[in-house]
């Protein structure tokens, strides 16, 4: 995007007109990159130069602000869209809806839903689905299915993809009648249920233990064309330990082996649950090395069932280090959201406690964690309220996990409604709680309010550390601003903290974009004498710079740097090949997304 943008630039020197086409596509690659900043200078440049937004600028904005968070631009935008002339879409509202479910803000979402019917947009399938999703997740299933009537009353939902949105939510609540009354009315309808539709009914009777149902309905399916998969065998070996009938689960592997079909990550989780259910720890450890063993890596749910059976086993110990292992390795990430049914996790965590509230406590924030990681930070606010109506009485380590996946989400003004809600409690913020803020800021490109915040930290009794100047010194260098970056590198020296390789890696990064590569070898060199080890992002970034320049000669010298300390790739040639400036840009936002996962 930054090569487009610059030719753009060289259209505007060059005298050449530049027109609507070339803004929104410019405009899109930003959005879609989440760089709102760098949008909002090319829209006043636009202002500027007399060139008029279309209706396809104003829908990719809205996506672009809906994929920040940034919920209040995105619906001033349609706002100023319907007042310049040019009717929101589907798209556009549709854009919106899953913007405010995604956050968690519901009622914003219904509120959105009226104004768009008010507005003379039909709803379509997306529409219903997108709504009707947010409500049952976030618990409200009465008023989910209230909306759901209003929906058929006006001609709407009778497709596929809506109906399924309702079996699952009816599903999830046990409240199968209802749902297979719904799969039946979907042969009045005419609308075919599809191999979707089938699982998930077959989901929700292995979960309350009818394998009798379960069965039949897989019979149907088949019948209907759709075959056996994987998420289809998952449930019945879930259904099996929910019915007691553990001594059939091999018979079920089997079956899957012979329709070719290999047990996945959740496979593996719902076996590790019922043998820890059923207090069978030999066999549950097994399966968690095995599955290590395929490459798959243990998910938040297998190891929250681990922590229930080692603590009612009294292996306290054991116990202890699964917990730890989810907070230091990066398997919270990789969790299938699929798999993290928080009433379950919630019934282990139960019995795991055993009435122990801090021990509960501990646990429900390793959950709260896990859901900001996994990006479900409108999930983990959710349950952060559920949670406190329950009697969950919230510590730092709650709220600072919670501002930390607000801000890295973009829900900036939320995390810090998160921090004034600490002080309400008593509760002291620490430097954790305000690095993540100040990132939040610099993300989202409001640099100066992310030194404000910065500065006013002395006054707060509170240090920075060196995430908290690695952060301000990144925000800096993205925003342009590599003088401001450097008197923050040595602001940082003179307060005793000592810059880290990441420090530099950024600062080299700054420079490389802006062309000095001179300045950035200075600072390589400059590094080393510091005693701090350039890493291969530290090379990588260089050699983006040179790739730029033409330079193949300093490349060649990086190169036998690499070599020599062990840095270089298998696929150098491949690497030099293809290195595309724009994409491996992330190289530096990596480095600083690291320091977190230390903090």
């Amino acid at each position: 995007m930054d090569n487009a943008n610059r030719i753009r630039v060289e259209m505007v020197d060059a005298g050449l007109q530049v027109n609507l086409f070339v803004y929104n596509t410019i405009i899109n690659g930003y959005c879609k990159l989440g760089r709102m900043v760098e949008v909002e200078k090319l829209l006043q440049e636009m202002e500027d130069r007399g060139v008029s937004l279309d209706k396809y600028s104003y829908n990719t904005l809205v996506d672009g602000y809906c994929r920040k968070g940034s919920m209040r631009k995105a619906f001033e935008t349609c706002d100023t869209m319907v007042k310049n002339g040019f009717a929101g879409t589907t798209l556009t509202y549709n854009t919106l809806l899953n913007g405010f479910c995604s956050c968690g803000a519901i009622n914003d979402a219904l509120k959105l839903w009226f104004l768009m019917l008010k507005r003379g947009v039909v709803p379509n399938e997306i529409s219903c689905s997108t709504l009707l999703d947010g409500f049952f997740r976030a618990g409200k299933t009465e008023k989910a299915l209230n909306l759901w009537k209003e929906i058929l009353a006006r001609g709407l939902g009778r497709n596929v993809i809506t109906v399924n949105t309702v079996i699952n939510g009816l599903c999830k609540i046990k409240r199968l009648a209802e749902a297979e009354e719904l799969f039946g009315r979907m042969k009045e309808w005419r609308c075919p249920a599809d191999s979707l539709t089938y699982r998930t009914l077959i989901n929700g009777y292995c979960k309350v233990g009818d394998l009798g149902r379960a069965t039949q309905i897989r019979i149907d399916m088949e019948r209907s064309g759709f075959a056996p998969s994987v998420e289809m065998f998952n449930s019945f070996i879930t259904g099996l330990f929910v019915a007691n009938q553990s001594d059939k689960v091999n018979a079920v592997l089997v079956e899957m082996g012979a329709k070719g079909l290999s047990p996945n990550t959740v496979t593996y989780g719902a076996l590790i649950a019922g043998w820890c259910k059923e207090g069978n720890l030999q066999d549950a450890c097994s399966l968690y090395f095995e599955m290590a063993e395929k490459g798959l890596t243990p998910n938040l749910f297998i190891c929250s069932a681990l922590v229930s059976c080692f603590y009612r086993e009294g292996k306290v110990d054991e116990a202890n280090l699964v917990m730890q292992k989810l907070v230091y390795t990066d398997m919270i990430p990789n969790c299938s959201a699929s798999t993290l049914d928080i009433g379950k996790i919630a019934h282990a965590i139960e019995s795991a406690a055993g009435g122990n509230h801090q021990s509960a406590k501990i646990m429900w924030n390793i959950v709260i964690f896990g859901l900001c990681k996994l990006g479900r930070v409108g999930d983990a606010r959710n349950l952060f309220e559920d949670l406190k109506v329950k009697g969950f009485v919230p510590d730092n380590y709650t709220y600072s996990t919670l501002i930390h996946g607000c801000s890295a989400s973009g829900f900036v003004d939320i995390a810090f409604g998160l921090r004034d809600a600490m002080l309400d409690v008593g509760l002291t913020p620490n430097i954790v709680t305000y690095n993540s803020l100040i990132y939040g800021l610099c993300k989202a490109g409001n640099i100066s309010r992310a030194v404000n915040l910065f500065n006013k930290l002395q006054s707060k009794g509170i240090s920075a550390n060196a995430i908290t100047y690695n952060t301000l010194i990144d925000g800096h260098c993205k925003d342009g601003n590599t003088t401001e970056a450097f008197k923050l590198k040595q602001k940082m020296i003179e307060e005793g903290i000592q810059p880290t390789v990441f420090t530099y890696s950024i600062l080299i990064h700054g420079l490389c974009t802006q062309g000095y590569m001179e300045e950035a070898i200075k600072l390589l060199d400059q590094m080393i004498e510091n005693n701090v080890d350039p890493n291969y992002v530290t090379y990588w970034t260089l050699i983006q710079g040179y790739v730029r320049c033409g330079n193949m000669k300093e490349i060649s010298k990086l190169y036998n740097e690499m070599h020599i300390r062990g840095l270089l790739p298998a696929n150098w040639t491949g690497h030099v090949k293809q290195a595309d400036p724009v994409v491996n840009n992330q190289n530096v936002d990596i480095c600083c997304s690291k320091t977190y996962r230390q903090c």
